[in-house]
């Protein structure tokens, strides 16, 4: 599996406007050689192979989340807010509820060379979805996954949204979603 680079360089983006030059600079320092190698060099038009992205959440959770996923998912929904403001977010707010968790499905084959986002039920203010046929997944990933849908949703108009990795593994994830119109 493989994950686009302007996926990867919005979570670097996201990182410094969170935690500062010296947050970003403790990431960077925790990541593999390898992938520090071509930080500089990802192209956003590009596919990387999906350890690069595991490599950083993981540098994320044990950097400056203490081990926890709360960096993550603050991370995940400040990528969210860089991804899909300006003119985007205008069409996000003319959308409603399940549109707008539609919207989300589709744009994850933007983001990602394979796996699908499968709404398993919507309703007012919840919703629930699958996350199928994905490989090489890691937990900090999903809470990454889950910070962008709630920063989606607010960007689409919600006063709160709060999104709950119930279930997970490399190859998916079961995930609940709430939100305060």
């Amino acid at each position: 599996m493989q994950v686009k680079g302007t996926a990867i360089r919005t979570v670097f983006v996201a990182i410094e406007g969170l935690y500062g030059r010296e947050g970003l600079s403790r990431v960077e320092a925790a990541l593999p050689d390898m992938i520090r190698a071509v930080r500089h060099g990802i192209l956003p038009a590009t596919f990387y192979p999906v350890a690069i992205s595991a490599a950083i959440h993981e540098s994320i959770r044990r950097e400056l989340g203490s081990g926890r996923f709360l960096a993550n998912r603050r991370v995940g929904r400040r990528a969210a807010e860089i991804d899909f403001s300006g003119v985007y977010q205008v069409f996000m707010r003319a959308m409603d509820y399940p549109g707008l968790l539609e919207r989300m499905a589709r744009a994850w084959r933007q983001y990602n060379s394979q796996g699908e986002l499968v709404w398993t039920s919507v309703e007012t203010g919840r919703a629930t979805l699958d996350v199928v046929d994905v490989t090489g997944w890691t937990e900090p990933m999903w809470h990454a996954l889950a910070g962008r849908m709630e920063g989606v949703l607010c960007l689409g108009g919600a006063s709160r949204a709060v999104a709950r990795v119930d279930l997970w593994s490399a190859e998916g994830a079961h995930l609940g979603v709430e939100w305060v119109p």
